[in-house]
């Protein structure tokens, strides 16, 4: 690849990187969804103490609620944390080096989310640990159902992601790579 085409690329890829993680961390979509989703648990809070003044049934509701939203009621971060800015361009380095990724934006995007997930829970592998787990990126990511939502990309194409990550990382002889450490 020319040079000059390998600068556009990485001018791209930078660009929808830095955009998918500020929609999945730190947008106003994402705090909208998280006000909905808020607003939600606290409807079904009320809605159990008007039917029933048990106090265990108000709690179980709230708690039934908070547990259906899960992930999605975590904060959005700030966008001037320096966590999302290292994020950024941690993440752009490691696309860019990402063997079997296609460079269009619903693969990069996908494929953010997917590593947005990874670092939030933590991947090992028999002892080589690709993706550690992030707690900055566990306070504030949200579920993998809100992806849709927030970067516009179906929940299949997050899912291929992950499996590119998998298959990639262990290769044909199932044993971990340690050139797609995080």
């Amino acid at each position: 690849m020319p040079t000059s085409t390998r600068v556009l690329v990485t001018g791209r890829v930078r660009r929808w990187v830095a955009r998918a993680i500020d929609d999945l961390l730190c947008s106003p979509r994402r705090a909208e969804l998280v006000r909905v989703h808020k607003q939600r648990a606290l409807l079904a809070t009320r809605r159990a103490s008007r039917a029933n003044g048990s106090f265990c049934t108000v709690i179980a509701a709230a708690a039934l609620a908070c547990i259906r939203a899960g992930a999605t009621l975590n904060p959005t971060a700030d966008p001037a944390a320096p966590e999302v800015a290292v994020l950024k361009q941690r993440m752009c380095t490691y696309v860019l080096a990402f063997p079997a990724l296609r460079h269009t934006e619903r693969q990069i995007v996908a494929f953010v989310a997917a590593c947005v997930q990874r670092l939030a829970t933590g991947m090992t592998v028999a002892g080589v640990e690709l993706f550690f787990r992030s707690p900055f990126v566990a306070a504030h990511a949200p579920s993998e159902i809100a992806h849709s939502a927030l970067c516009g990309v179906p929940c299949r194409q997050v899912s291929a992601a992950h499996r590119l990550i998998v298959t990639t990382a262990l290769g044909t002889s199932g044993i971990p790579s340690p050139s797609v450490v995080f």
